[in-house]
Order: structure tokens, then C-alpha cells, then sequence
């Protein structure tokens, strides 16, 4: 009978990884489209693309500092493994 959960010193695998690169992307290409829309002198437009990219830009800044939490800093230890 399969168990749903893991034994005794097996560890769960990581989760996956955060779309930081799928918004980074969305974010630049926002921003581009805001600088054409400027230079083609279509104000309401580029106010829309400049708050969508700076939505895109926001979530992936709290992404990429929240995925820094997690990583230990320089001259940290890691605590031993409890045996």
C-alpha cells in the first residue's frame, strides 16, 4: 500500500520555483510599450501600459526579495543536522 506520506529522513522536494522571470519579461515589455506609446503621443494609453508595468515590476521586486529571504547570507552557518 503507497503512503502519502514521506518516511523517517526522506526529505520533500522543493518547491517550484517562483515566475520571476515570466513577470520580469511582462514588466520590460510594458515598459517598452509605454516609451513607443509616448513617442507616438498617445498619453491615455501609455498611463495605462506605465501602471500595468509598474503592477509587473512591483510583484517581481516582492518576489526576488522574498526569494533572497530565504537563501542564508555570506558567513552564516547552517545549523547541524539533528541525528
Amino acid at each position: 500500500m503507497p503512503q502519502d506520506k514521506p518516511g523517517v529522513g526522506v526529505q520533500e522536494p522543493p518547491p517550484p520555483p517562483a515566475p520571476i522571470p515570466l513577470l520580469s519579461g511582462i514588466a520590460f515589455a510594458l515598459n517598452a510599450a509605454t516609451v513607443i506609446a509616448l513617442l507616438l503621443d498617445r498619453c491615455g494609453l501609455a498611463t495605462i501600459l506605465a501602471i500595468l508595468a509598474l503592477l509587473f515590476g512591483g510583484a517581481t521586486f516582492f518576489l526576488l526579495m522574498r526569494a533572497r529571504q530565504d537563501e542564508p547570507g555570506v558567513g552564516v552557518h547552517e545549523p547541524p543536522p539533528r541525528g
